[in-house]
């Protein structure tokens, strides 16, 4: 009840300040309009009508725009916690969690200008996913026995299921549209297929396409859809399908992002082609389908935009990545009739963080601290740079820095850490550590302080893993040696060689390479309350020592949604994982870090940072899968060649583009070298992720075999670390004649 007054109160003062949906705020009609500059999430729009959510200081607010009268106006304030819009043109609508209480649709609509809660789920589902078209809402649930898409006619209630396993449903002029994912084994790409139903008929669904990788955007009007597949699928480009003659074809002739189409104009965001630097250039291509023209719309843009709808097929709704890097984008409407127009300038060119390089030593540049979707330290912009560190005769485990073998190899460790420093040019040494149990500590405090020193001597690190099993009991010990490293740490003036600390390794695999999180309140809840408790031993303390958790990505799907949504699944008590943690750590091998990246900004609204925690590929063995395998030797050299497509390189090069090009805070590559013992018939690929060579146990899929020697894999890492330069930001979009 005192939250509900509490939003009331602020939809009050907000109203008064900003106006409202009977006092819209006129805007002058430009060439290119600037109508938001914190935008979170991604826009709507139908018809005359634009929505979005902007960013307050703790809450959010739903705004809309109106093209016919160029005025804006505000909807309601709303939960921080609200995603996910949608409208038809007559309702807007959207999703919204207050803690603790299940997820609710509310709309709201434009002619009475009433709100209306239209659906509430279930204790154990949540809604992920919404659309809107001619009065009737679509929408995602994962509640079991209720899950999947559903369609629900706003007049009378009624509902029925469309799919049981669609999500990220899309609709418009009677046509529906949706994703499905099949996932086969964690190295391997997911087969994604997008599916189309036509509402007014007794047709049943058909299957539009299929693709390796998820699709960044479909889009239908009329009679067409369009679509573009992500990565690792090597076509993406914009397909148009035209319904009533059942043809598909490819237009445009290079990869493409978040198509969108009303009546006869087709327009997306070009990607870039393959750079290693963060300076892009994003084209924006227009198309027509009565005459088969294709022209530059946007060209010579040097940060990111996403292109989310056309209003009356005149005006463009785009966002562009804010600078300095804040959480926000920047909301922009552009005429297609101008040419030569510019967005308006939202912010100066900030300095170019990370400029300064490298610390020789950590220990002089203070602590790691969050700065918008970036971590920074005393000398600007921290980028990560990490991989996975062990001993490789100590396998995957926490066995590398147990006292009792740790004292005994210091010379082998420095060796690596040279390794790590001179061929990779890391920043960040990940690191699994043991926590005690039945009064057993395995690794003490000393132990990790001084590879934490040998670490600072050479430029790095750590990321501290403190927790790798589903065993979520916060006991008295655990609580004790967590604490004692804190203090242990900071009595020696060390916490500055802490980058990190991770609540869990992968929190959600523990269920037979199932999705922990799906469908199972019981384990959620024991995992939230986990990170809860271990965060807050971090924060209670004044630490200064950030927290994360990390999310499997690759595991078999049981709710309809990626795993990475995961991070913004609610206990009991309305807590996420997001909400307890300073960044999110998704893992992911197959070449999914665009879509990752992409849904945590634009579908959930997640403006922190995000580091992809665990990136690489195997190399072998090469009899399990063709793709397992070091490839030709020019993919050490051109990962994009056509022979080195679906190897390990390619795969390592897809996700080190995705660094650079979206707003990831950096990343972490799995794992410095390859496990010594390992046998080519019966162990799994992960023994072979190593980015550099250990001298045993090869296939047939590795060239590169000495020890201490750089994969091809290793040498793609080091150019990403080399070549990572602070982006120049500007936001001038210049139009080019039609």
């Amino acid at each position: 009840m005192l939250q509900t007054m509490r939003y009331t109160i602020i939809l009050l003062l907000v109203t008064c300040v900003f106006g409202s949906a009977t006092r819209a705020q006129r805007l002058p009609q430009k060439a290119a309009q600037l109508l938001d500059a914190a935008l979170v999430g991604k826009p709507v729009s139908h018809g005359n009508y634009l929505f979005w959510l902007r960013e307050l200081d703790d809450q959010r607010a739903i705004y809309g725009y109106d093209l016919s009268r160029a005025a804006e106006f505000l909807v309601a304030v709303v939960p921080p916690t609200t995603r996910t819009l949608a409208t038809d043109g007559a309702v807007v609508a959207w999703i919204e969690q207050l803690g603790g209480q299940p997820d609710r649709i509310q709309s709201y609509d434009l002619r009475t200008r009433q709100r209306t809660i239209q659906f509430e789920a279930a204790p154990t589902g949540q809604l992920d996913g919404l659309a809107l078209d001619a009065g009737v809402l679509f929408y995602h649930d994962t509640t079991p026995g209720h899950q999947g898409i559903f369609a629900r006619t706003l007049a009378s209630g009624a509902e029925r299921q469309i799919s049981q396993r669609g999500y990220a449903p899309v609709a418009g002029d009677g046509t529906l549209l949706w994703m499905e994912e099949q996932r086969h084994d964690q190295f391997l790409p997911a087969q994604w297929t997008l599916h189309m139903l036509r509402l007014h008929t007794q047709q049943p669904a058909k299957l539009l396409a299929r693709s390796a990788g998820p699709f960044s955007a479909y889009n239908v009007s009329g009679d067409n859809i369009v679509w573009a597949a992500g990565t690792p699928a090597t076509d993406r480009r914009v397909y148009l399908h035209r319904i009533g003659a059942g043809t598909t074809a490819p237009i445009g002739d290079n990869a493409a992002l978040f198509p969108v189409i009303h009546g006869p104009e087709i327009v997306w965001t070009e990607q870039p082609p393959p750079a290693l630097t963060v300076a892009s250039r994003w084209p924006i291509q227009r198309y027509q389908t009565e005459t088969g023209r294709q022209s530059p719309l946007v060209v010579d843009h040097p940060t990111p935009l996403a292109t989310w709808g056309l209003m009356q097929n005149q005006w463009l709704v785009v966002t562009a990545e804010n600078a300095p890097a804040d959480g926000t984008h920047t909301l922009f409407i552009t005429d297609l009739r101008q040419h030569a127009t510019k967005l308006p300038q939202t912010a100066p060119t900030p300095a170019a963080v990370g400029s300064l390089g490298q610390c020789a030593e950590p220990r002089s540049c203070g602590q790691v601290a969050v700065r918008g979707t970036e971590l920074v330290d005393a000398r600007g912009r921290w980028p990560v740079h990490g991989v996975q560190f062990f001993l490789p005769q100590r396998g995957i485990n926490t066995w590398t820095f147990h006292d009792s073998s740790y004292a005994a190899t210091t010379a082998d460790i420095d060796r690596w850490l040279d390794i790590a420093r001179d061929e990779l040019h890391v920043q960040t040494l990940r690191i699994f550590v043991e926590l005690p149990a039945n009064g057993a500590a395995p690794t003490s405090h000393a132990t990790l302080l001084d590879f934490a020193r040998r670490a600072n001597e050479r430029g790095m690190r750590l990321g501290l893993v403190l927790q790798n099993s589903s065993d979520f009991r916060m006991t008295d010990e655990r609580r004790a040696w967590l604490t004692g490293l804190i203090s242990y740490f900071g009595e020696r003036d060390a916490k500055s060689l802490i980058a990190y600390v991770s609540a869990a390794n992968e929190i959600n695999n523990w269920c037979s390479r199932r999705d922990c999180f799906d469908n199972n309140p019981t384990y959620v809840g024991a995992a939230i309350e986990w990170v809860a408790q271990f965060t807050d031993i971090f924060k209670r303390s004044n630490s200064g020592i950030l927290t994360t958790v990390g999310m499997a990505t690759e595991v078999a799907d049981g709710d309809g949604r990626p795993a990475w949504h995961n991070f913004h699944q609610p206990d009991a008590a309305g807590r996420t994982l997001a909400s307890l943690v300073d960044f999110l750590s998704p893992h992911n091998y197959g070449g999914a870090g665009y879509a990752i990246i992409h849904d945590l900004r634009y579908a959930l609204g997640y403006g922190g940072p995000v580091v992809l925690e665990e990136y690489g590929y195997p190399t072998d063995p090469s009899g399990s899968d063709k793709r397992y395998t070091e490839g030709p030797r020019v993919c050490r050299d051109d990962p994009w060649n056509a022979r080195c497509v679906n190897t390990a390189p390619y795969f390592v090069e897809l996700s080190t583009r995705a660094l650079r090009e979206t707003s990831y805070a950096g990343g972490v590559a799995w794992m410095l070298a390859d496990n010594t013992a390992k046998q080519c018939g019966s162990d799994p690929p992960d023994l072979w992720t190593g980015l550099v060579a250990s001298g045993y146990g090869y296939c047939g899929g590795t060239y590169t075999t000495v020890t201490g020697r750089p994969k091809a894999t290793a040498y793609r890492v080091k150019l990403h670390h080399l070549h990572t330069p602070a982006p120049i930001i500007n936001l001038w979009l210049p139009l080019m004649q039609q």
